[in-house]
């Protein structure tokens, strides 16, 4: 394993044929924030929330907020705290295609995206949650990420990058996947 990222959070891999990226998940702030959310102001909420649904004073929205959107955004919590501890994205270059492997503490799922223009590859525009952020959480450090066209259609990897990040991956997968079109296309010639 050869090592040309930063801050240890992103790894590039030369073995093999099928070079790849791991991105890892951030430990900073948000984490923090997650903890603080997860252990305190969810539960507190939500001990107000049913006692007022339970009571005659409670309306559908109480209910609603007590039994639908405080667990959910919960787990949502425990979600993104797990991603920030243990998270990686794994992507690997394979002919004109990307193999993408999102896991926590070892377990995920994988998929593909077929025939990536590797001129597509650029940064996201700014992360909706950076925009919200502003708003709700006083400014958490939210980031971006890479789109791309696969197939014809805008898809997105790399979530949470800083723009220096985003731009080592972008290189380093456009490296890759134009050395495939390139062996690809002369293939077809001979």
């Amino acid at each position: 394993m050869h090592a040309l990222g930063t801050k240890k959070r992103l790894t590039f891999d030369l073995a093999d044929k099928e070079p790849s990226v791991t991105i890892r998940g951030r430990r900073t702030a948000e984490s923090l924030f997650l903890l603080f959310s997860l252990v305190f102001v969810i539960p507190v909420m939500e001990v107000l929330l049913v006692s007022t649904a339970l009571s005659d004073q409670g309306d559908i929205w109480s209910t609603v907020f007590a039994y639908v959107i405080f667990p959910a955004l919960g787990v949502i919590s425990a979600y993104s705290l797990m991603w920030q501890h243990a998270g990686e994205e794994i992507i690997k270059v394979t002919g004109l295609d990307l193999r993408v492997r999102r896991r926590i503490y070892g377990r995920g799922n994988e998929y593909c995206l077929g025939n990536v223009d590797p001129g597509s590859l650029q940064l996201s525009a700014t992360h909706d949650l950076r925009r919200v952020s502003w708003l709700m959480f006083w400014g958490l450090p939210w980031q971006r990420a890479i789109q791309l066209r696969s197939d014809g259609r805008r898809k997105l990897i790399g979530n949470d990058l800083s723009a220096e990040e985003a731009e080592e991956v972008i290189t380093f997968l456009r490296r890759y996947l134009r050395g495939h079109a390139h062996a690809s296309l002369n293939d077809s010639r001979t």
